[in-house]
């Protein structure tokens, strides 16, 4: 949620500042542009050269913001994880005497994200260093160039083809800037449309959950729970949490799960939840396949006491 609310934040606040500028600073370029054309067009030649190697620039400094804020955004989530994970379990860390091992993953994670970020901001005074360089060059060479054409060209025509060149020039940089800026942002349209991708959860409401009461009793009925071979992992590629547990849990009857850390006991109530689905096997509660019931009849017909 952190990284979705970033994303979002980026896309409403700041691409429309940016696109803004980006809209000005073009257009007022192609309208200086266009009156130098008329007025001036033997510097023209130079004005295209100067904007090739301004495009350059451009290219080869996008790829570094991109990946900077690509690069931001995988170490700005186990920021927020660790401070969570810290302020909630304090007491215990302080107990055990972890306070230092966290507080250092914590460090280290700032560490990367704030060079990330200054990193960033490097890349963006590099594109602005060459592009004010470019600009300075090119304002001499016209400046030159106009000193030698002063018995040719009228004075008040070259002082305002000058003005008009200088900016050209400045206006052509800062719209490369923007539009630097706009495509690495564009960085989070893609993140945000990724989110897309991602499979969702069953149906909430499904067509037979209205034919489980019977005689005007909700279902479960009795609460018994079996599980039958039931296999179940967090991801793909990870060992199963669940392997094969088959068990039956009969109505009102008080057991307890006791294993070590990493046993799958809290994989149990996630799967008897459906948080995430089994691999194989099935759950019945029942008699009725969890799997074949929406999921707002089964979570709002289960209830918990966390410890």
């Amino acid at each position: 949620m952190t990284k979705f609310s970033k994303e979002i934040t980026t896309l409403d606040l700041m691409l429309p500042g940016l696109f803004n500028g980006l809209t000005f600073t073009g257009f007022r370029a192609l309208t200086v542009f266009i009156m130098v054309t008329f007025i001036f067009p033997y510097l023209l030649p130079v004005v295209f050269f100067v904007a090739i190697f301004m495009v350059l620039i451009l290219k080869k400094s996008v790829r570094g913001l991109k990946e900077c804020l690509a690069t931001d955004g995988k170490y700005k989530g186990p920021i927020h994880d660790h401070l969570a994970t810290i302020v909630n379990g304090l007491v215990t860390l302080r107990k055990y005497e972890r306070g230092t091992y966290f507080r250092d993953m914590f460090v280290n994670d700032l560490e990367k994200s704030t060079n990330v970020v200054f990193n960033y901001y490097l890349v963006n005074r590099w594109i602005a260093l060459h592009l004010d360089f470019l600009c300075l060059i090119f304002s001499c060479g016209a400046t030159i160039f106009a000193v030698t054409m002063k018995d040719t060209i009228s004075p008040d025509l070259l002082a305002y083809a000058l003005t008009l060149l200088s900016e050209l020039i400045m206006f052509f940089s800062i719209t490369l800037r923007y539009s630097a800026e706009v495509e690495s942002f564009f960085i989070s349209a893609n993140r945000l449309y990724k989110y897309t991708s991602i499979e969702s959860e069953d149906l909430l409401v499904k067509d037979g959950d209205d034919t489980l009461s019977q005689d005007g009793v909700a279902w479960p009925w009795k609460g018994q729970i079996e599980f039958d071979d039931v296999t179940m992992r967090y991801r793909p590629e990870l060992d199963p949490s669940i392997r094969n547990l088959t068990v039956t849990i009969e109505p009102k009857m008080k057991i307890g799960i006791v294993g070590r850390t990493g046993a799958g006991k809290s994989s149990i109530f996630q799967a008897l939840f459906r948080l995430l689905d089994c691999d194989g096997g099935m759950v019945r509660i029942d008699g009725v396949n969890i799997a074949d019931v929406g999921l707002h009849l089964l979570r709002k017909s289960i209830a918990f006491i966390p410890q």
